[in-house]
């Protein structure tokens, strides 16, 4: 469960910039929104809103840029190459810094746990790894001009990894290449449920996953019918790739197929056809040439949305509304913003244009937050609730007045 999310000197965010899901603003009528972990409150959903071009879709990109360094960094150097803020001077030469802190499940009891490191040219300067019960603690701190230290309760299990560590790697990466059963894990295990969606989500993830797992097809169908989709049933189906492919079968492989090494796949989807004696009938076709662009993209992320709920996550979406109705842009919210259906506890958070959310009186003002560029074009990223005295009434109107900031100047 995320707490927060911090980073610096990241592609539009020069200074500083810190994400929370923690609430401390919570009212009882709002308990649908929030939930409580040891003795913090934290949100189900969160919404980031912003100028085209102001640093919103940055902000996601930072967590994806984490998680891939935190997971790949051991396999492939190339993930430590990070794009700094490139309109000053201080920006190329300086480091970039990542920091999370989430809850997680550790010798059988929730702890709250703080990760970040460091990187400049491809190394590492700095990394480190706290966690608390109580009170925080170290497990272990790396710093450039020392040796690593580590607690030293931990010393029997990390100690020995030491040397293996380089300045091009992590050492939680290292000791997750090389050991198991270690509490680097918790780390590793939380970024795997961290989950990043953008507008260009591959329908492939989405199609392997619903093809292994019968119990999700079946929910994530439900899912897509709960928007009135008007589709009964969907079957994938594979066939050869054949050795070689003209023309005018590749102009309808890109209509009808997805690659998959060897194998060429095709989704598709059922709908009721009506007869003239009055029995039904279901008609299949190809969900990529029938469907519209909205269907679409509710197949692409249904099986996230689906998983998170299911089994807990974090969800970072960008570009929410993005081919989709409002109406299904608010049923997609409140089913996080619920007890049945989110029983796991997941989050949502995602960036967004739509101003009825703004308007929803079952949403708090820590739910909302602003990315701004300032004229330095700096992102800079600041809480709903971090104006004063503003109540939470005709919200939609204040932030396209301007009130907010944060929007386009035209």
């Amino acid at each position: 469960m995320l707490v927060s999310f911090k980073v610096k000197n990241f592609k539009s965010f020069y200074d500083e910039a810190l994400f929370e899901m923690e609430t401390k603003s919570r009212l009882e009528e709002n308990s649908l929104n929030d939930f409580d972990v040891a003795d913090t409150s934290l949100l189900k959903s969160s919404f980031v809103y912003g100028k085209n071009a102001g640093g919103k879709s940055n902000l996601f990109k930072a967590v994806k840029k984490m998680k891939e360094i935190v997971l790949e960094s051991f396999k492939d150097e190339k993930t430590l190459e990070v794009t700094p803020f490139l309109f000053n001077e201080a920006g190329k030469t300086e480091p970039s810094e990542f920091e999370i802190e989430f809850f997680e499940t550790y010798n059988n009891q929730i702890q709250k746990f703080r990760y970040g490191f460091i990187v400049l040219d491809g190394k590492i300067l700095s990394e480190w790894l706290y966690r608390k019960i109580k009170r925080e603690s170290y497990v272990f701190i790396r710093n450039k001009a020392e040796k690593i230290q580590i607690n030293t309760s931990f010393e029997k299990d990390l100690g020995r990894f030491v040397d293996f560590v380089k300045e091009d790697s992590l050492l939680l990466s290292v000791v997750n290449k090389l050991s198991s059963n270690n509490i680097c894990e918790i780390v590793k295990k939380f970024f795997l449920k961290v989950i990043t969606i953008d507008s260009n989500y591959p329908d492939l993830q989405t199609i392997i996953t619903f093809e292994k797992d019968l119990i999700l097809k079946d929910s994530i169908i439900d899912f897509i019918k709960g928007f009135d989709q008007d589709i009964e049933n969907i079957e994938i189906k594979k066939t050869k790739i054949p050795e070689e492919i003209d023309e005018e079968k590749n102009k309808i492989a890109k209509n009808m197929w997805i690659k998959n090494g060897k194998e060429l796949i095709t989704v598709f989807s059922s709908h009721k056809k009506f007869k003239a004696d009055g029995n039904i009938e279901l008609v299949e076709e190809n969900f990529n040439v029938f469907e519209s662009d909205g269907t679409k993209k509710l197949f692409a992320i249904a099986t996230p949305i689906v998983y998170a709920l299911n089994d807990g996550g974090v969800i970072f979406f960008d570009e929410l509304d993005s081919k989709l109705h409002p109406l299904i842009v608010k049923k997609i919210i409140s089913k996080f913003n619920s007890i049945d259906n989110n029983k796991e506890m997941a989050q949502f958070i995602c960036n967004t244009h739509n101003p009825l959310i703004l308007d929803d009186d079952s949403l708090m003002n820590d739910q909302f937050w602003f990315v701004n560029k300032n004229s330095k074009g700096e992102s800079e990223l600041y809480r709903l609730s971090d104006f004063r005295n503003v109540r939470n009434k005709y919200l939609s109107r204040k932030y396209l007045l301007g009130q907010f900031d944060a929007i386009p100047k035209i």
